[in-house]
C-alpha cells in the first residue's frame, strides 16, 4: 500500500493504561507514507507505527512522526516498534519528543537516511540480534541518549552510524554496547547546543539529570514553538465535527522547505502555552510561517 500527504493520530489510547497504534504492519505486507505526519498519543507503549515479522516491509518518506501536542508533559510514547523479522526504510523524516524514537528488537532490521531525531528521551534502541543504520542523521537534544543497547542486545546487536551530528546530548545512556558498534565520521558538540534541563517547550525540568543551564531556543525553534501551539489543527476538536470540510494544516518542521504549510478551510483556535499573544501577533506570525522563510 503506498499512503500519502495525510495526518493520522492513534485514537486507541486508554488513559492509565497506555496502549494504541496509528498502524500495524504484520507479517507478508508492504506499507509506504510519504509526506505524512504521524502522532500518538503521549502514553505507555502508544506507538506510532510498528512493524512486525517476516515479510513485513515499511518505507517512510518526509514525514513527521511525533507525539501527540497539548496532552501531557514531557517525551513519551514510541516512533517506530519493529521486531521479529521485519525490515524498515525511513529517509528524509523527524522524530520529535518521543520515549523512543526507534525501536529494535529481535531479527529487525531498521535503515535510516538523513533523519533528525530531537528532544526524544531515547534515539535509537536496540534489543536481541537487531540491527540499525544510520546515514547522515542528526541527534539534538535528546534527554537520556542518542543510542542505547537493551540487556539482551548487549553484545549481539548491531548499530552502524556514519556521518552524524550529536548535538546537546550523551550518545550513549551508559557502558552497554551492542556486538557491531561502528561510528564513522560523527560530530559532537555539547557546548554550542547544550543539554536539555527541562522539558521541551516547558520550564519543567527534567528529573534525575544534573543541574543544566537553561537552553535559550533560537530564532527557528522559537517560531516552531508558536507556530505547532497556535496554528496546529486540534485533533479533538475535529474528530467531534466528525472531520467535515477539514483541510489539514501541516507542521512547519525544522528544516526549510521540507514541511510546507497549507491553506486551511477554517482558522483553528488560538491555543497558546507560554505568554498570552494578541490576535495581531499572532497574524504577523502565521503570515510570516505561510511565507516559507523561517
Amino acid at each position: 500500500g503506498h499512503v500519502e500527504n495525510i495526518m493520522l493520530l492513534t485514537m486507541q489510547h486508554l488513559p492509565g493504561h497506555g496502549g494504541g497504534l496509528c498502524v500495524h504492519i504484520d507479517g507478508d505486507a508492504s506499507w509506504k507514507f510519504k509526506q505524512c505526519q504521524l502522532r500518538c498519543y503521549p502514553g505507555p507503549l502508544t506507538t506510532v507505527l510498528a512493524v512486525s515479522g517476516k515479510g513485513a516491509y515499511l518505507e517512510v518518506e518526509e514525514c513527521l512522526i511525533a507525539r501527540a501536542s497539548n496532552h501531557a508533559i514531557g517525551a513519551l510514547g514510541y516512533g517506530i516498534f519493529a521486531w521479529k523479522e521485519a525490515v524498515a526504510k525511513v529517509v528524509d523524516s523527524d522524530f520529535h519528543e518521543l520515549k523512543v524514537a526507534v525501536d529494535c528488537s529481535f531479527a529487525a532490521t531498521v535503515t535510516l537516511e538523513n533523519c533528525w531525531f530531537k528532544h526524544n528521551r531515547f534515539g535509537l534502541y536496540l534489543h536481541d540480534d537487531a540491527s540499525i543504520v544510520a546515514d547522515r542523521c542528526a541527534f539534538i537534544q535528546n534527554i537520556k541518549s542518542c543510542f542505547c543497547v537493551g540487556h539482551t542486545g548487549k553484545g549481539r546487536a548491531s548499530l552502524i552510524v556514519r556521518d552524524a551530528e550529536l548535538k546537546g546530548n550523551d550518545a550513549w545512556s551508559d557502558d552497554d554496547r551492542p556486538r557491531v558498534d561502528i561510528q564513522e565520521r560523527v560530530t559532537v558538540d555539547n557546548v554550542e547546543t547544550p543539554k536539555p534541563r527541562c522539558y521541551f517547550g516547558t520550564e519543567f525540568r527534567i528529573p534525575g539529570l544534573p543541574d543544566r543551564p537553561l537552553e535559550v531556543p533560537d530564532e527557528e525553534e522559537a517560531a516552531t514553538l508558536k507556530y505547532e501551539n497556535e496554528v496546529l489543527w486540534d485533533f479533538a476538536r475535529h474528530a467531534a465535527e466528525g472531520m467535515k470540510d477539514v483541510n489539514f494544516t501541516r507542521l512547519g518542521w525544522e528544516r526549510p522547505g521540507q514541511w510546507h504549510p497549507q491553506d486551511s478551510s477554517e482558522e483553528p483556535p488560538a491555543r497558546t502555552i507560554h505568554n498570552q499573544t494578541s490576535e495581531e501577533e499572532c497574524s504577523e506570525d502565521r503570515e510570516a510561517s505561510f511565507s516559507g522563510d523561517h
